[in-house]
């Protein structure tokens, strides 16, 4: 790296107000002398642990020899260049003290150029595995558990680009929680050539990460397929999507209506586009008293059923309860009456999320 962002890099550990660290680092046969240099003195002090690594291993190999050095329960994996906020240990000692199962910690961040100027603040939700199936959202500052990391194999070799992506698929698997704090607690150095700029800088890392969400489904007994979609690959940016398989449970599609001709039409018409293929639809005649509805619930191949309202008054919630009770589906998918279909897997998509 350059020098300086080294530096202050381990400045910013340095810095930190909270005391009990230790800082563990690979250099990964670095050809600068003068950084291999600087981290042999910093070698000399008491809480910095250094590595030279005599063949470059890429960043799985490098970051595993640098978590092998570690003897703190948790390890906090911070880039070469980027910065740690003054209290970001801090906050994280507070978190996992609150939170005694919490095996992995993230928190928001954002990002800092090489004039100092920070922005681009990711304000990212509380866990999330949906999220995280679709991107590495969990981005920096990204904290495990020491025993844990070590149990799923640390980084894996061969994922370069989305190594800590793949490692956070795996290890979310057997952490018994985990924690978000809603802090910005890293600054992500911006650098030309680097992905906080574009990720267009390693295209490699998107087939990575693609691959790495294929293994979680696998793994996962989920019969979907990971792709990148094209506005992805158009921007340049590791978001991944799902297809999952138009086969599955059965679904029960409960449209509540009264009268209503044009939109109740428009609405059912547009399921016939739907790829799933286990679904029942039920229309809920709602005391429709318009002639040429009543002729269109005698056309449809679909269950009507008719529901009054109880005591004389519109209930809606009565009406999709009695519904539910006459619906044969696993699942039920409540639709208005004055929506319409416009993808064709929409059911397929909603299905397979609901089974992850």
């Amino acid at each position: 790296p350059p020098l300086e962002l080294l530096q202050a890099a381990v400045d910013s550990v340095r810095n930190q107000v909270y005391s009990n660290w230790e800082l563990c680092i690979a250099d990964d046969a670095s050809t600068d002398l003068t950084v291999r240099e600087y981290l042999l003195r910093l070698g000399d002090e008491p809480r910095v642990r250094v590595c030279v690594r005599e063949a470059n291993g890429n960043i799985s190999r490098a970051t595993n020899s640098a978590a092998e050095l570690a003897r703190g329960e948790f390890l906090v994996l911070l880039d070469q260049d980027d910065l740690l906020t003054p209290d970001a240990l801090a906050e994280i000692a507070l978190c996992v003290r609150a939170q005694a199962h919490a095996d992995i910690v993230y928190s928001d961040d954002d990002k800092i150029d090489s004039s100092g100027r920070r922005f681009a603040p990711q304000f990212k939700p509380d866990w999330s595995p949906e999220l995280l199936l679709g991107y590495m959202y969990f981005s920096h500052v990204f904290v495990v558990r020491r025993d844990l990391y070590t149990r799923v194999g640390g980084m894996r070799v061969g994922f370069e680009g989305s190594q800590d992506y793949d490692f956070a698929l795996r290890a979310t698997e057997h952490a018994r929680a985990i924690a978000h704090i809603p802090q910005v607690l890293y600054h992500w150095r911006v650098l030309p050539g680097s992905t906080a700029a574009s990720g267009a800088a390693k295209p490699a890392s998107f087939e990575a990460g693609r691959r790495a969400v294929q293994e979680a489904l696998d793994r996962r007994g989920i019969g979907a397929k990971a792709q990148q979609p094209e506005w992805a690959r158009k921007a340049n940016v590791g978001i991944f999507g799902i297809a999952f398989p138009d086969d599955g449970p059965e679904v029960s599609i409960i449209i509540p209506t009264r009268n209503g001709l044009p939109i109740l039409r428009r609405c059912i018409d547009s399921l016939a586009q739907t790829t799933y293929r286990n679904y029942e639809v039920i229309v809920i005649d709602n005391d429709s008293d318009d002639p040429a509805t009543i002729e269109y619930f005698k056309s449809l191949p679909h269950r009507v059923e008719r529901i009054s309202n109880p005591h004389g008054r519109f209930n809606f919630a009565f009406i999709n309860n009695r519904a539910a009770e006459r619906a044969r589906g696993d699942l039920l998918l409540f639709l208005n009456n004055d929506t319409e279909v416009i993808e064709p897997r929409w059911l397929s998509q909603m299905v397979g999320y609901a089974g992850v």
